[in-house]
């Protein structure tokens, strides 16, 4: 999730998955993108894009105007993904039928189920309901939590 010198090119490819229609549908980002956007405001983590301005994607080198008119129109298409499909890019370990079965729509909601609830869940066994309670108790999801309750995301702010 967070960027670093040593894995560069795994970061590349998770920000290439992220646009993809599997995660938030980004249309236009290819991995040229993100890679030239990353290499210019050297992102933090896989979700830094939302703090760019309409400017600093105009700057960005190689990108036409037309260009970075599409990619910001992007990202604020993407602010207004639903909470499941945010937390799908987040990588929970679940299905998206799981997820949508569970009938969560927010973080505080995500939080409070218990093991049990996870285990209910369409393709949920004790082992993956397991490695659900993990992925929430990481320190680092956590903070990308927070953080994109800063950036208003839905579902995880209050």
């Amino acid at each position: 999730f967070y960027a670093s010198e040593t894995c560069q090119e795994q970061f590349i490819s998770r920000l290439v998955w992220l646009g993809s229609r599997s995660a938030l549908g980004l249309d236009g980002m290819g991995e040229a993108s993100w890679r030239a956007l990353h290499q210019t405001h050297r992102f933090k983590h896989i979700f830094s894009w939302l703090a760019l301005t309409s400017a600093q994607i105009a700057n960005t080198p190689g990108f036409a105007k037309g260009k970075s008119e599409q990619i910001w129109r992007q990202f604020n298409l993407a602010r207004r993904q639903s909470f499941t499909r945010w937390i799908m890019a987040m990588d929970i370990p679940l299905t998206q039928a799981a997820l949508q079965a569970s009938g969560d729509r927010s973080w505080e909601q995500l939080l409070m189920r218990t093991e049990q609830h996870w285990r209910q869940l369409p393709a949920t066994g004790e082992r993956r309901a397991g490695r659900v309670i993990d992925w929430r108790n990481n320190p680092q999801i956590k903070t990308l939590s927070r953080w994109l309750a800063a950036q208003h995301i839905p579902g995880f702010g209050s």
